[in-house]
């Protein structure tokens, strides 16, 4: 194992080759975040928010005053501090960075035992019928398939854009998939087969969103509610990298149309500790105790209105409990938007149709089960972390109790993919299909169920492009391609696509997958 200097000094390395934070955790069996801290001491990376902090720093200020500054939380001040002198390759480590080395420790163990016990058992590691038999939830009639559209958002494109993806990019409508995917796949699942069906090669971040009129109606306007919601619906914020990326097992030598293959086919399981229930409000519980009210900044629209100012001549303050979604999000940074939705349920918790009455429970009675004995489940949950091999019953008893409660409520969820190119993607519910029914459904169904993968039944357009740079980009790409009067220009930018897999050929729907 690498001594503190060596791993210091194996990191800057690294970065000078990768010039990727990731791709340095990833190399060295590291977390984002000490990599992040060497490379800020040493002035190899930095960031808005690394800068600000670093200015108030220098002021002399402490982590406690620049986080009550900024509206941020002591832990994310600390995410973005260098590392001050013999700090980290000190031999005594300090209480806190002890406990936590070994709860990211606990973690990891954790959810690798969970995954072999998933690969093992050839099922998910919590089965519903783990669910003790006094949850409340009301399952109904439960669809074994369901039937979903999915249509990249075109709604800002210029009609310039619309023409050439008509001209060029064999799109009728819209770029769209139809596909039938098992009932039981989680969202982390349909993310890779996403990124099989629009041509993209996992490189970047994504998360899920409702539409905001469902977000609305489920936290009803209620920063305390959105809380609640912690585990069941939505992720706690979270710059645990280890823990977000816990599958990405790809290597360079591997297929990526295999290694996603592998991805989106069952049996599903999420291996990642930070979307299950205790461990959300594990962090509520730690916000609410470290800010127990903050100072309310203007939105967007009063910064404006104010010609750029964001002080307020009379300031309000509000304790976290009373606060309201819109004062939170615009006052409290946590590193990551609220909106994000857990990734280790199931499409058919997320989705449902009118007529279908599976989930159907209310979210009331459920938080009410969940909060029911919330600090003392929160101390096993802890417990069996600690002790996974002597206790993995236990643990599945906890992870069960926020596993299958979700109450469908939507027919509709948002898929975000490269923050940078914007791409998103809406997943539409169009069909459920049940067990006994099935004799009388098409062979693309069926094979769904029996294969336990995603089948592609329609596509509107060619795949598009990894960093291309959004629907316009990806326009420019194909102009380029066709009329450029530089046959070298042409020539090179048509290798470049093929590495991408990008061949400008239309795939037949059922062997997009």
């Amino acid at each position: 194992m690498m001594g503190h200097a060596e791993l210091y000094d194996r990191i800057i390395e690294s970065y000078e080759e990768t010039h990727s934070v990731k791709k340095t955790a990833e190399e060295l069996g590291t977390s984002v975040i000490k990599v992040r801290r060497v490379l800020i001491t040493e002035g190899l990376w930095s960031s808005a928010t690394s800068r600000k902090i670093l200015a108030l720093w220098e002021q002399g200020m402490s982590t406690k005053e620049i986080a009550e500054q900024l509206h941020y939380t002591e832990k994310n001040v600390q995410a973005f501090l260098p590392y001050t002198k013999g700090e980290y390759g000190r031999e005594s480590k300090s209480s806190y960075s002890i406990r936590s080395k070994e709860y990211r420790e606990r973690n990891q163990q954790a959810a690798q035992k969970i995954v072999g016990a998933s690969a093992e058992k050839s099922k998910d590691f919590v089965r519903t019928e783990d669910l003790p038999k006094n949850a409340g939830a009301n399952y109904g009639s439960r669809p074994v398939a369901l039937k979903l559209h999915l249509e990249l958002n075109m709604d800002c494109s210029s009609k310039r854009d619309i023409e050439v993806l008509r001209s060029y990019g064999k799109m009728n409508n819209a770029i769209s998939r139809d596909i039938v995917v098992p009932a039981d796949m989680t969202l982390h699942s349909l993310h890779y087969a996403m990124q099989k069906l629009f041509g993209w090669q996992n490189e970047h971040l994504h998360h899920y969103e409702f539409p905001e009129a469902v977000f609305n109606e489920l936290t009803k306007g209620s920063f305390s509610r959105w809380c609640s919601l912690a585990g069941i619906y939505f992720r706690f914020p979270s710059e645990e990298m280890d823990d977000l990326f816990w599958d990405d097992d790809y290597e360079p030598n591997m297929s990526v149309k295999s290694w996603l293959r592998s991805k989106y086919k069952g049996p599903y399981y999420y291996g990642g500790l930070g979307d299950y229930y205790y461990e959300n409000q594990k962090q509520v519980l730690e916000l609410k105790r470290e800010l127990p009210s903050f100072q309310v900044r203007p939105s967007f629209q009063e910064f404006m209105k104010n010609g750029g100012n964001s002080t307020s001549s009379n300031p309000k303050t509000v304790s976290i409990e009373d606060a309201t979604v819109e004062e939170f999000r615009n006052s409290i940074d946590l590193g990551g938007d609220i909106t994000h939705l857990l990734e280790r349920l199931t499409l058919m918790e997320y989705l449902y149709l009118p007529n279908n009455d599976y989930f159907l429970s209310s979210i009331d009675d459920q938080i009410a089960f969940l909060e029911d004995r919330l600090e003392s489940n929160i101390k096993m949950w802890d417990s069996t972390l600690r002790g996974i091999d002597d206790q993995y019953e236990a643990f599945c008893f906890l992870a069960a109790l926020s596993t299958v409660r979700m109450q469908a409520k939507s027919n509709r969820i948002h898929y975000f993919y490269d923050y940078g190119d914007g791409w998103e993607v809406s997943v539409e519910l169009i069909d459920a299909f049940y067990s006994d029914s099935l004799d009388e459904q098409d062979d693309s169904i069926r094979t769904a169920v029996s294969s336990h993968a995603p089948v592609c039944i329609k596509a509107d357009g060619l795949p598009v492009l990894e960093d291309v740079g959004g629907i316009h980009g990806y326009a420019d790409f194909l102009l380029t391609l066709h009329h450029s009067q530089d046959g070298g220009e042409r020539e090179e930018i048509r290798e470049w696509a093929r590495s991408l897999g990008w061949t400008g050929r239309a795939i037949k729907p059922k062997n997009m997958l």
